[in-house]
This record gives C-alpha cells, structure tokens and sequence, in this order.
C-alpha cells in the first residue's frame, strides 16, 4: 500500500479504514475482515466505543504490530492537560498497545489548547509517534499551530472526501502539515463540491463586476 511521509520522517498509508458507527459486538471482525483485505491504518476515537474490539482485532490478527498504524482521537468532554493525558492513557489501554501511531485532537471545542501540550509532551515521551487534529477549520488550525511548538504532523478536513475543504488544504499545504481525507462515496464527494461550488461562484462574479471582466 502507498505511504505518505509526515514531516517527523513516519510513512503513514494513504488509504485507512474507519470504525465510526460500527457497533462494539461487530466491530472486533469487521476490523480483522479489513485487514486481511489488505488495511494497515486502522482510525477509531474514544467516543466511537469500540477502541477495545480494535484492540482484540489487532491482537487476533497475523500482522504484526510494527506493520500497522493505529490512530485514535480525544474527544470534546476529553480536552485539557490532565483529561487528555488520562484519555490517551484510556485509550492506549482499551487497545492494548504499547504506543499509538497517531492521536488527534478529534474536535476544536474546550481546552484544546492545553490538550495539544499533552499531545506534544506524550510525541516527546515516545507513546505516540505522531499527532495532530480533526474537524479544525483553518482559523482553529492557525490559530493553535501559532501556539504551539511542535509542528503539526497531520491535519484531518472538516470536509469530507479529498479534502474538499479547499481552504483548509490550501493552508496544510503552506505550513507542511499533510491532510487527511474522510470518504463518504461519489455522493458525498458531489454534494460537497457543489456547496464550495455554490459559496465560491458568487464570490467570482461579484470581483468580476467590481473589476469590469
């Protein structure tokens, strides 16, 4: 499967295999079926419940650990230093492992501020060997990036599909950060494109007016 490099040098698959709405008494196979398939990136988060089947996937399954990588998220009740340290802990336990291979802020609400340090002190401590943050927009996404002193390894669009959110992986681009794509099917990437679409075609032709085209 193809990688994409982060800038920390980790190679990190460029296609994955997400559990959010897989029930916790399903999830367990679901996963092992990906993996036979061919996944080596497995995205869960706390508030998905089923960190501990992925865990039991990745236990019960013939690849090894090293040939994996595992990505959970601390969620909006889970921000702040101490809660998110205790989180990541939580998860790290749920699954089973030793060390993540990326966690991510999952939403831009709270104390995000103070998670992102503990985010930088566990990349420093070796647990986690990258991170970064889901659902921030670029002003969220600048915003901490100026505040931070670890450059973000992985940014995740709030848009769906490609990174749809154009905007946002304009500006993953311009600082390094590599985005991450959420998919939904053909529909999905449709309906999106026609929003930006819509909300940018006005903007168009009202600065052609304004500069006589």
């Amino acid at each position: 499967m193809k990688t994409v490099r982060l800038n920390n040098g980790i190679e990190m698959p460029m296609e994955g295999f997400g559990v959010f709405q897989i029930p916790e008494d399903s999830c367990e196979q679901v996963v092992k079926d990906a993996i036979d398939l061919g996944y080596r990136l497995i995205d869960t988060a706390s508030s998905y419940q089923n960190e501990k089947a992925v865990g039991r996937a990745i236990a019960s399954c013939d690849v090894p650990r090293e040939e994996l990588f595992i990505t959970t998220k601390a969620y909006i009740q889970q921000m702040g230093y101490k809660k998110t340290k205790q989180a990541f802990q939580e998860s790290l336990d749920n699954l089973g492992l030793q060390y993540l291979d990326l966690y991510l802020i999952h939403m831009p609400f709270g104390d995000y501020y103070g998670s992102w340090k503990a985010l930088e002190e566990l990349y420093r401590e070796g647990k986690v060997r990258a991170i970064g943050v889901c659902n921030f927009l670029p002003d969220r996404l600048l915003d901490l990036f100026n505040a931070s002193d670890h450059m973000k390894e992985i940014g995740v669009p709030a848009l769906r599909i490609i990174s749809l959110s154009f905007l946002f992986a304009g500006y993953c681009i311009i600082v390094g950060s590599v985005f991450q794509a959420l998919g939904n099917g053909v529909y999905s990437l449709i309906v999106s494109v026609a929003r930006q679409l819509l909300c940018i075609l006005p903007l168009a032709y009202l600065f052609a007016r304004l500069w006589g085209l």
